[in-house]
């Protein structure tokens, strides 16, 4: 006879109290967790590869950008009373506190090992939350995911672009460098 698995009950967080517990040091330093459904969330060591994309997007968003936007990588968002997740890179709004969906214009999430993650739990939460357009650069087919038109139920539109392909970067009018995201 099989034992009977009773699922333990587990305390939720909500983004206030995650700001405390950060304010208060329950986190080593460099840790890198994020706050999705009240859940604390190991984020995945980044690779050669990761880093190379982020890089390479961090440096292309900040020449292109207009001066009313602002670019961060790896910076949280707040996106509800129990969600607070670290795009790899985010175009948004500057003013004072932690950004808040309102404020951003993209994320982009830069995913090899996380690609399902990335398409099931977060670009969801990032729709539900209204931000316009949200970009999963896909390391394993060399190709970006480019969602927009957000909704309660994700977003309405996702277009699959290549290498080589015309790609204007959030809050622009320059085009993404290809050759520099992809690199190997």
């Amino acid at each position: 006879m099989l034992p009977i698995m009773i699922a333990a009950p587990h305390h939720l967080i909500s983004v206030a109290e995650y700001h405390r517990m950060i304010d208060a040091g329950v986190f080593a330093p460099g840790e890198r967790i994020e706050l999705l459904d009240g859940e604390l969330i190991a984020m995945a060591p980044m690779g050669n590869r990761h880093f190379t994309a982020i890089t390479a997007l961090n440096r292309q968003f900040v020449q292109a950008m207009p001066p009313h936007l602002t670019i961060g990588c790896q910076v949280p968002v707040v996106l509800g009373d129990q969600d607070e997740p670290e795009p790899d890179v985010m175009i948004f709004h500057d003013r004072p506190g932690k950004p808040v969906a309102s404020d951003v214009l993209a994320v982009v999430e830069v995913a090899d090992t996380t690609l399902a993650f990335d398409r099931q739990e977060k670009r969801p939460r990032y729709a539900r939350a209204g931000i316009p357009e949200c970009w999963i650069v896909d390391l394993t087919e060399d190709r970006i995911e480019v969602a927009s038109d957000p909704g309660p139920d994700g977003y309405r539109q996702l277009v699959v672009v290549r290498p080589g392909e015309p790609l204007r970067i959030p809050g622009s009018h320059v085009a993404l460098a290809w050759d520099q995201v992809f690199r190997r």
